[in-house]
């Protein structure tokens, strides 16, 4: 089951360090319509972002009668979806590793920095990380596919775990995924399959309080267990 749930890793007692195979996927999308928007009107701005962050095109073409948008922010949102499904498309087709892509929403009027993350980003200058008002941030994370543990001689990771924080002047937020494989046996199951269990979880931790969310976006079912996650702020 996947849900936006806590996550306590010493629950699974067979959890093992990896190596990240590539560190870092690095892709800031920079939109300026959507900043420029803001300016004039926050509300399709913030409906914007919304609907990147999860609705789906019919969804945003049947506001536009409700809410009026403009013709130009539905083209640009059409552009962000294309560009987001043909990175996941991207991603999907790769089967000799684990991919996470992020995809992080910032619908405030504050920059976001990366303060804290599991990962080693010492190759990335940490600037590139920044989030910047009514724009997002995209990158993607690589790993060693994960294996169901069988016994003390399993070899390979059996948890892939991330986290990492951001603060901007009012506000902040820690993040944290995982992901586990495990096997559904049942009565006379001499091959029971696996099934890739993922968690997540975003919390405020600023002087103000943030709304923020976060959503499993797309995943793949079968081996290399790919998956995205979409976190919006504001």
């Amino acid at each position: 089951m996947e849900g936006n749930t806590g996550i306590n890793i010493d629950d699974y007692e067979d959890f093992e360090e990896y190596e990240i195979i590539e560190q870092v996927d690095l892709a800031s999308v920079n939109s300026t319509l959507v900043f420029a928007l803001a300016q004039i009107n926050p509300i399709a701005a913030a409906i914007l972002q919304t609907a990147l962050a999860g609705l789906s095109p019919e969804k945003v073409l049947a506001l536009e009668d409700k809410s009026q948008i403009p013709s130009a922010l539905l083209d640009h949102f059409k552009q962000a979806n294309d560009a987001e499904q043909d990175e996941w498309n991207s991603i999907s087709r790769i089967g000799s590793y684990t991919s996470i892509l992020f995809n992080i929403y910032n619908n405030t009027n504050e920059v976001f920095t990366l303060r804290h993350a599991n990962w080693d980003h010492s190759r990335v200058a940490t600037s590139d990380f920044d989030i910047e008002p009514m724009q997002t941030m995209s990158f993607t994370l690589r790993h060693e596919i994960p294996v169901v543990k069988v016994s003390s001689k399993t070899k390979g990771p059996t948890t892939i775990n991330h986290g990492f924080s951001y603060a901007s002047e009012s506000y902040g937020f820690e993040f944290s995924t995982l992901l586990k494989l495990k096997k559904k046996y049942s009565t006379f199951s001499f091959s029971p399959p696996t099934i890739p269990h993922r968690e997540h979880k975003v919390a405020s931790t600023g002087r103000k309080a943030l709304r923020c969310s976060s959503k499993i976006s797309r995943a793949l079912p079968n081996r290399p267990y790919s998956y995205a996650v979409a976190i919006t702020l504001g």
